[in-house]
């Protein structure tokens, strides 16, 4: 052995606790504990024969063994299976299961009518009944293996509010927002949101108007023509289009072949800007949607949201031509975006007619 270690260990005072907890925790901690260095408890350890601590978090419990958890303290528990004491302690506190200890408030004696009332009430009810803490009625039902009661879901009363989810409502699921569909159907917004996931469907972007449920042969489509000349090929706006285009990197059909020279923008074509929305404003000026925005994002002028939907505009005669004429053109006619017409198509259950005028 090293001079320099065996020094170091004699320095050491060993007493019998010390040599005790050689092995029962890694040479590590122990050495922390001790105020030494690792390789003075290692040395120690090896020099008297005893293992090193191994981790027991492998350890398969049985039925047998999980009943003693809290029935003896950690340490005596620990020494009749053989394992180390944080093995016990560990696996004690996974289970919720307190500490063993007279003095503590959940020991007490237990009468053999007391015990019968475990499992065949709830641990909350046994703790009322005997004026005790739940976690002591816990604690001793889980000593003795008893299982716990649990209300049955068919005991169960169904709610008097309980959402009724007609086909209309579920095909709606997505294609609205959540928020927007639970004002329509009158109930929490969270009902609309945990059915639109238990059915697994996508949701709405929400605070946009630019949605669209992509396929692979459309993306493919993106940047092999102009934005305004797809959007109408598709039946979707033409920033709709853009932004899935910018997301994934693909540049635009101007930019990549260069056919089209930079537009130069008069005075009143830039009044223009922020006065309607850059769909309007693009078709107004026969310009490229992106282009209207790009310009007045440099000019810092605000982006125009839209004014609140007068329910007049809809007549009976603007309704009955919906799913006969296009988007493109009822939209135009009333002052609106194509993605209001479409909505109110989907409100209303009526198939959208997309493509040109």
């Amino acid at each position: 052995m090293n001079k320099k270690i065996s020094k170091s260990i004699d320095h050491m005072h060993w007493d019998d606790s010390k040599i005790a907890l050689l092995g029962t925790m890694t040479d590590a901690a122990l050495a922390k504990q001790f105020g030494v260095k690792h390789h003075v408890v290692l040395s120690k350890r090896s020099l008297l024969s005893i293992p090193p601590y191994k981790n027991m978090k492998s350890h398969e419990w049985t039925d047998q063994e999980l009943r003693l958890l809290g029935s003896k303290s950690d340490q005596a528990i620990a020494k009749l299976l053989g394992l180390a004491k944080t093995t016990v302690v560990n696996k004690r506190k996974l289970l919720g299961i307190e500490a063993f200890a007279h003095h503590s408030k959940l020991w007490r004696t237990w009468t053999l009518e007391e015990l019968a009332l475990l499992g065949k009430y709830t641990d909350k009810e046994v703790a009322q009944r005997l004026n005790i803490s739940a976690a002591n009625a816990a604690s001793r039902r889980h000593l003795l293996g008893i299982p716990a009661l649990r209300t049955r879901r068919e005991n169960k009363v169904p709610r008097p509010n309980a959402v009724n989810w007609t086909e209309q409502y579920l095909a709606l699921l997505g294609k609205l927002t959540d928020e927007k569909l639970s004002k329509m159907m009158g109930v929490a917004r969270k009902s609309v949101m945990r059915k639109r996931r238990e059915l697994g469907i996508v949701s709405y972007a929400v605070g946009t108007q630019y949605w669209h449920q992509w396929t692979e042969e459309e993306i493919a489509r993106l940047g092999k023509t102009t934005d305004r000349e797809l959007a109408e090929q598709l039946g979707v706006e033409e920033m709709c289009l853009a932004i899935k285009r910018r997301q994934l990197g693909i540049k635009s059909f101007t930019a990549a072949s260069g056919t089209r020279r930079p537009h130069s923008w008069t005075q009143p074509e830039i009044a223009l800007l922020g006065k309607n929305q850059d769909t309007v404003t693009a078709r107004k000026l026969g310009l490229n949607v992106a282009a209207v925005w790009k310009m007045r994002n440099q000019l810092g002028i605000r982006a125009h949201h839209g004014t609140k939907r007068n329910p007049d505009k809809w007549t009976p005669e603007i309704i009955a031509r919906l799913g006969k004429d296009t988007l493109q053109k009822i939209a135009e006619e009333m002052g609106v975006t194509r993605e209001a017409i479409r909505q109110k198509c989907i409100k209303l259950g009526i198939t959208a007619r997309a493509g040109r005028k």
